[in-house]
């Protein structure tokens, strides 16, 4: 334990220095790359060195009680002799500021760069990563070692190096951070990290502390060890915990509306589809030929959700009784599983519901959550990364939803593998036709699951040519061939609950009988088209029609469903079918299934207008009923059955009424959350085909903008709908609904520009106000949380790549970002500076890292208090160009789907940084990294490995023109070489047409520079300009 404690401060001690020297490094680069003459930029030389020494001083106490064979020991080495090499820097630092004559801004960094060259601060920068990424891999060797020891034993390390830290300078809250009450919430990981970012500067240790575990939870996901090993090293936690994680492990798996299409799915009506589970009679082949696979609307999503209903009649016993209500084929399973235990799990895929319902990621996601919920057992094997990092951090670790198609795909084939020898898997996964991927890859991956004895599994699809290829050596069965008897008792059983036809049956008893064959003939096995002609008819029913009347409203409709629909849509009422084609146009624009409540907000007749002037107030109980009642009412009469509101609304509504006819307030969260969508797959096939969609854009006489519309409902939506967690980003809506405001904002019409400016002002307003009422909270604690929360900075809240990745935490940078020109036209200031404010504790002895709230203090004096009573609060003012968020854009779709390692591959958007450049965005503004054009640079540098297509690399250069036109790249006489060197990277795989230049540059610049038009080199500290003369056309890279 000894050897841990001496490891772990060691690694204390070395992160301080990797720490330190990093912000002097970043502190000169930034005072050699800036252009301000102030004198207060210059870096204290004399306090930089004294804290050096400390520093160097404290690594030298630490290394020498180390094992000196350990890496971390010669780490500890290569650190401090990186440090004294800094010191001698500083040392001559020092004598170039005391023996320069002159005290002009320039004087003074030609001084210090005369002593410290920019290739020497960039090979210390490239030593100080280095020694980053070795000090990440050693400190996590050292906290699993001693996580794999007794709780007890963890424990005890715990209050050893709490009582080490009572001995030194070092109170505050690293100490309040060790108590071992806080092993079994925070995890053994999160308290020694808490221990080793101990010693770093007060004002950088919170963010110190996340970066170290966020990069140490990433090098677990890195780690090259298989599951086997990984298993077997896992961390010791008491069981109790060990069930808890595997809880939050679930409900981080899972994802809204996971089981909302199988709600959707129309129940099987009264004994239909029971012959499924029936002996095979002498009339009725088990399997059919698979060339006579499924027919579309045949009701292959109705048989496979009765298969796996819950059998309520099955008694539960042995493992079962522990387990979920089993489904209805468990008890023939339980034949094929004997003795092993039996583990079913289903998935429907559904285009017409979240992205993930038609992905692999989507299936994956639920199959696992169901099996694991079934057999928590294989949690860890399952995916033992981050069970390791769930462990060690628990609900701290960053890779929440971070989920990767490959990840989830590796998991179930583990899961799969480890439960072959005592348990038995059945799988169902209905819809592969309205899979949105590779098709191939999703055979592949069945077949792959199947290939052992211990898996079934039954699939469901539409009869395509790639499903019958893929699956012709399976059995199949027809399902239309089996469903006669289903559809005749669907027919007989609406048709004699009704009044006329029962009058009917009376008078003309054969006529009555020969009309439900007629019915049945015509279907052709078809189960949707029968439940859209009997609703049909029974409406003429209603209307007293003859049995001839009956016979030819049957007879004008046509048999095939897309002929069907076309009947139906054509049949709308003209006064009603504008506003039915613009329903259809808002549910085919939203990005996820439109809630009733949004949809009613974007049926307002000015919608934009009613959502500004609609309060910060959850919606009532009453109101939601009313509003549901009223769209119900309005999607009936409009669109005929071909939206629908979701099964969990009817249930709401039909069954969890008062007698008063009323909702109660517990199912209020239920009634906002049920959804409009398509009645079927086909019909969303059909409203998006071109014939349907000319007709319905027809009747829309007057402009309608479908985002407009969607912007203000999700205004509104935002407004009332609670409760709303806004600093919980990772599975609270608060996020998701201003991510997708700002999709629909910035794609609203040019002509609507004015409604949008004041949208976005409101929605500023809103967030800024659930920020300062949540700021009121007594779980918020932090106090720069607090300080945030107060002033409204809610953006400065968002999670790291959430929104806004590497800009800045203003809402311009946000318009910016999601490429919403108009707004910024119209609220941004000349030069497109935007400034931010950060609140940090300046007190050097602190009680606590980044500041607590005292439950004494008055609610408005959140304030640091040091051990000398004194309050010491530190406001930084930054100053960020917008032009930099331009071009470091991340697009709505790359942060959906495309992997991180193309995050580099975001192209800015060209129209934005125009509307900038006209503004005055200077593109040589200098940031931390260098300046805007740098950013440009190394953007295209880092994109050209991994190729671009013509339109990204022709945007590129367009962007590059741009900002050459604009004046940027303004150097000095020694940045010259270097700049040249950009400019070719830049350009090195272009050609010019009219004189063929070869990809290699050298002895070519002058020529390349005449045919392109570059202006002769300036002089230093002189912009250059460049232009894309008539003779020399670039054409694509």
């Amino acid at each position: 334990m000894a050897e841990a404690i001496s490891a772990f401060g060691l690694a204390a001690s070395i992160l301080q220095v990797i720490d330190f020297s990093s912000n002097v490094v970043a502190k000169f680069w930034k005072f050699y790359r800036t252009t301000s003459d102030r004198s207060n930029e210059c870096p204290d030389i004399n306090s930089i060195n004294s804290d050096l020494c400390r520093i160097v001083k404290d690594l030298q106490s630490s290394s020498d009680t180390s094992n000196n064979d350990a890496p971390l020991w010669k780490l500890a080495r290569e650190c401090q002799t990186a440090a004294e090499e800094l010191q001698k820097i500083l040392q001559s630092l020092l004598v170039a500021h005391s023996t320069t004559t002159s005290r002009k801004w320039n004087a003074l960094k030609a001084a210090f760069r005369a002593v410290w060259k920019d290739e020497e601060i960039q090979s210390l920068r490239d030593r100080l990563e280095r020694f980053k990424s070795q000090l990440i891999l050693n400190l996590l060797c050292s906290i699993r070692e001693s996580a794999q020891s007794s709780v007890e034993q963890q424990k005890e390390l715990l209050q050893q190096m709490k009582a080490i830290q009572l001995n030194t300078d070092q109170i505050g809250s690293s100490v309040e951070c060790l108590n071992t009450e806080l092993l079994d919430s925070d995890g053994l990981g999160s308290l020694l990290l808490d221990f080793v970012t101990a010693k770093v500067a007060s004002p950088n240790r919170r963010e110190t502390n996340q970066w170290l575990r966020s990069e140490v939870v990433a090098a677990i996901c890195r780690d090259s060890q298989d599951a086997a090993v990984v298993e077997h090293s896992s961390p010791s936690i008491p069981s109790w915990r060990e069930n808890r994680l595997k809880d939050l492990f679930l409900t981080q798996l899972r994802y809204t509306l996971m089981e909302d299409r199988e709600e959707r799915i129309a129940e099987a009506y009264g004994n239909t589809f029971r012959w499924v589970f029936e002996d095979t009679t002498g009339d009725r082949q088990k399997w059919s030929n698979f060339k006579d696979w499924l027919a579309q609307g045949s009701g292959k999503s109705t048989l496979i959700k009765y298969i796996c209903h819950e059998d309520t009649e099955m008694e539960l016993t042995g493992e079962d009784s522990c387990a979920v209500l089993p489904m209805r084929c468990s008890r023939y399973l339980r034949q094929w599983a004997r003795n092993c235990r039996l583990i079913t799990a289903k998935f429907f895929f559904w285009n017409s519901g979240t992205a993930l319902r038609m992905t692999q990621a989507g299936l994956f996601r639920t199959i696992l959550a169901q099996i694991l919920d079934q057999a928590p057992d294989v949690t860890a094997m399952a995916m033992p990364k981050r069970w390791e990092a769930l462990c060690l951090f628990g609900e701290h670790t960053t890779l929440n939803h971070d989920w990767t198609e490959q990840e989830l795909r590796n998991s179930l084939l583990s899961v799969t593998r480890a439960l072959q020898h005592d348990t038995r898997l059945c799988l169902f996964v209905d819809g592969l036709d309205e899979f949105d991927g590779n098709h191939n890859s999703l055979i592949s991956l069945f077949k792959e699951i199947c290939a052992t004895s211990s898996v079934k599994l039954c699939v469901a699809s539409r009869p395509w040519v790639i499903f019958e290829d893929g699956f012709k050596h399976k059995p199949s069965l027809r399902l239309q061939d089996l469903t006669y008897p289903d559809i005749k008792l669907y027919i007989s059983s609406h048709f004699i609950d009704d009044e006329g036809f029962a009058l009917l049956l009376q008078r003309e008893r054969a006529y009555a009988e020969q009309l439900i064959e007629n019915i049945i003939e015509k279907a052709a096995g078809v189960f949707l088209w029968v439940t859209l002609v009997v609703t049909s008819l029974l409406r003429g029913m209603g209307h007293g029609d003859r049995i001839s009347d009956l016979q030819t409203r049957l007879d004008a409709l046509p048999p095939e469903l897309e002929q069907l629909y076309d009947k139906m849509l054509y049949s709308l009422d003209p006064f009603y079918l504008e506003h039915a084609a613009q329903y259809f146009q808002l549910i085919r624009t939203t990005l996820h299934p439109l809630k009733v409540l949004s949809l009613g907000y974007a049926d307002e007749e000015h919608s934009w207008s009613a959502a500004i002037m609609r309060p910060v107030s959850p919606i009532t109980t009453s109101e939601a009923t009313l509003l549901h009642e009223t769209m119900r009412r309005r999607i009936n009469s409009r669109c005929k059955g071909l939206l629908e509101i979701s099964a969990a609304e009817k249930y709401i509504f039909q069954g969890l009424k008062r007698q008063d006819g009323t909702v109660s307030t517990e199912d209020n969260q239920e009634l906002q959350h049920c959804t409009v969508q398509y009645l079927h797959r086909t019909v969303k096939d059909y409203i998006e085909s071109d014939g349907a969609q000319k007709m319905l854009n027809s009747a829309i006489k007057s402009p309608y903008d479908p985002h407009l519309h969607l912007c203000a409902s999700t205004l509104a939506t935002l407004k009332t709908d609670q409760p709303i967690t806004i600093l919980d980003v990772h599975a609270g809506r608060f996020w998701g609904y201003v991510e997708e405001f700002l999709y629909h904002a910035s794609r609203i019409l040019p002509t609507n520009s004015l409604q949008m400016v004041e949208m976005m002002d409101d929605l500023n307003g809103t967030c800024a106000c659930l920020a300062r009422r949540k700021a009121d909270e007594p779980s918020i604690v932090a106090y720069r949380d607090c300080k945030l929360l107060e002033s409204g900075q809610w953006l400065a809240l968002q999670h790291e790549g959430t929104l806004l990745g590497a800009s800045s935490a203003h809402f311009l940078s946000l318009a910016v970002c999601y490429g919403i020109v108009g707004y910024v036209e119209r609220r941004a200031s000349k030069g497109c500076l935007v400034q931010t404010i950060e609140f940090r504790d300046t007190s050097k002895d602190s009680l606590s890292d980044g500041g607590v709230r005292n439950k004494n203090t008055p609610a408005l004096v959140k304030a640091k208090i040091n051990l000398h009573g004194r309050s010491e609060l530190g406001e930084l003012h930054h100053v960020h160009s917008l032009l930099l968020d331009a071009i470091n854009r991340p697009t709505w779709k790359e942060r959906l789907i495309v992997p991180t390692w193309k995050e580099h591959l975001t192209v800015p958007d060209p129209v934005m940084v125009a509307c900038l450049l006209r503004k005055g965005a200077n593109p040589n503004f200098p940031f931390l990294s260098g300046t805007v054009w740098d950013a440009v640079l190394r953007a295209v540098r880092a994109a050209i490995p991994y190729g671009l297509i013509h339109d990204t690399k022709l945007t590129w250069l367009q962007i590059v023109k741009m900002l050459l036109e604009f004046g940027a790249g303004e150097f000095v006489k020694f940045q010259r070489s270097k700049l040249l060197l950009d400019l070719e990277k830049v350009i090195q795989s272009a050609h010019l047409s009219a004189r063929g230049l070869p990809l290699d540059f050298s002895g070519h610049w002058t020529s390349f520079c005449r045919d392109v038009g570059i202006n002769k080199w300036p002089a230093p500290n002189q912009p250059y300009s460049i232009t894309i003369s008539t003779r020399g056309t670039v054409e694509a890279w």
